[in-house]
């Protein structure tokens, strides 16, 4: 089904995210990334933040 087909896609693709980071250091952070003006610590901080959004909006439909 469609609910199981994306799951397992959000899965592997947070697997693959995990994968890449691990190895990660601190001072690596502030290093150019592949988009244009942002640093790989820009970079980070936005999926984080994008990360707490759905969190958000996952438990507030959850609330009704």
């Amino acid at each position: 089904n469609e609910l199981q087909r994306d799951l397992a896609g959000v899965t592997a693709a947070h697997a693959r995210l995990l994968s890449a980071l691990e190895g990660l250091t601190d001072a690596q952070c502030p290093a150019p990334s592949r988009l244009p003006g942002w640093s790989v610590g820009h970079v980070l901080t936005h999926l984080a933040r994008n990360a707490d959004s759905h969190v958000s909006m996952l438990a507030a439909a959850n609330r009704g």
